[in-house]
């Protein structure tokens, strides 16, 4: 009763934190644009061509910008919180327009459509390591676990709700008209975002707090970012983020002919469902993480990605529809646990003033790993069974966990409430 009565004490300190409410509000919507986006491209092209080729290439474009992400990191630092967290939205909103626009004119084709989607991608960059950064600076150091992991609940149910909604959106009002939608999503989140009550030092972060103070950067564009790739390299966060980017690639290859696997099982409806299962099961393991966030990190890294892969294989093979939704939903819940702790895990080892550069090279690593395997997927696709190609997934998720197994470091990995702020530098190696 003491743990739920302090529990509910931490859920109502960040309900009364504006700036927090503000924030994981501001994701919920671009989660759920981010949904509609997603199902609509892939169905779209899918629709377009009817091949696995190009929807993998789809993949492609809509994961591979990610790869650049490490070089906004220095601007996520440098920048007003507010800057970074509203612009990208508008900036989406306005492209993501291009192919309403092209539809009304009777210029629709697979060319437009996958030139739109780079330029999305690209603009929103900023979004993921700037919302990231941001947590630790509208909330105390004491309730961060507690701030990611409602942040990540909350936004998993919204994601889960409406990706498996969109399948059914695309069946009754068309990819098209959810690009409409999609950009509405942008402005209202940059409406959240822009009103986010940042006042003096939580405004910017060290790195733009010295431009303010000194009257000058504290050091080129390219050092900063030498900087922060130095502390990944160097400190424990780098197995972390190999081991992320693996699994990433395999999950690349299954993504890639999911709709095609879907057509299979049924229609546009199913993919929805199949994308909604993914979501709902990573939000009760974001719900969850909480009660495992005093175990070893490395066991339970271990211990989710091997239920992950069985969970997935498991689906594959039985290629039902509603099996397969329930058993794909299993397999997503011990990784939604993993994202809250992991996420909560670097934000406390990494120094402040490095926060926005190690977040955005780690997605860096994801989004070069996850194109890479949609590329890989499409083409399997073309001349291998749709079951096996996404039975790869599972492989991932197994792959990560024997990833974990054989790193004496991440083994042995302590609880994310014993990782002491600042901890992971150069120095030091974590």
């Amino acid at each position: 009763m003491i743990a739920d009565r302090t529990t509910l004490r931490e859920l109502r300190s960040l309900a009364q934190n504006d700036g927090f409410v503000r924030l994981f509000c501001g994701r919920i919507v671009t989660n759920l644009g981010d949904s509609l986006y997603f199902v609509a491209v892939m169905w779209l092209v899918f629709e377009l061509t009817g091949s696995t080729f190009y929807t993998g290439f789809a993949g492609v474009l809509v994961r591979g910008p990610q790869a650049l992400r490490f070089l906004v990191g220095p601007l996520v630092d440098r920048l007003s919180f507010r800057r970074a967290l509203v612009a990208p939205q508008v900036a989406q909103a306005g492209v993501v327009c291009i192919v309403p626009f092209a539809a009304v004119y009777g210029r629709l084709s697979v060319v437009v459509v996958l030139v739109v989607i780079p330029l999305v991608s690209l603009v929103g960059q900023l979004d993921d390591p700037a919302q990231n950064a941001a947590v630790p600076r509208v909330v105390g150091g004491e309730l961060l676990t507690q701030a990611n992991s409602v942040y990540a609940f909350v936004s998993r149910s919204t994601r889960s709700l409406s990706t498996a909604l969109s399948g059914l959106l695309v069946a009754a009002i068309g990819a098209v008209s959810m690009y409409v939608l999609d950009a509405v999503t942008f402005l209202v989140a940059a409406l959240l975002f822009g009103t986010i009550g940042f006042t003096g030092a939580d405004e910017s972060s060290g790195s733009d707090k010295s431009v303010h103070e000194n009257g000058a950067s504290s050091g080129s564009y390219a050092a900063e970012l030498r900087d922060g790739f130095a502390l990944v390299t160097a400190s424990i966060v780098a197995p972390m983020v190999l081991g992320a980017a693996l699994g990433s690639l395999l999950i690349g290859v299954s993504y890639a002919v999911l709709p095609a696997y879907a057509d299979r099982l049924g229609d546009a409806t199913t993919y929805g469902l199949l994308l909604g299962a993914v979501s709902a099961g990573m939000l009760v393991g974001s719900a969850v993480a909480t009660v495992v966030e005093d175990h070893p990190f490395g066991r339970v890294t271990i211990g989710a990605f091997a239920l992950a892969g069985l969970f997935w294989l498991a689906g594959v093979i039985l290629s039902d529809r509603i099996g397969t939704v329930v058993l794909f939903a299993l397999a997503w819940l011990p990784i939604g646990a993993y994202n809250v702790l992991v996420l909560s895990t670097v934000q406390t080892g990494v120094p402040d003033e490095y926060l926005g550069r190690v977040m955005a090279t780690a997605g860096s690593a994801n989004g070069l790993a996850y194109p890479l395997g949609a590329l890989l997927g499409g083409v399997l696709g073309e001349w291998m069974s749709t079951p096996v190609v996404l039975s790869l997934g599972g492989v991932g998720f197994l792959g990560v966990s024997a990833y974990w197994l054989i790193q004496p470091a991440l083994r042995t990995f302590r609880p994310t409430t014993a990782v002491e702020p600042g901890s992971f530098d150069v120095d030091s190696g974590g």
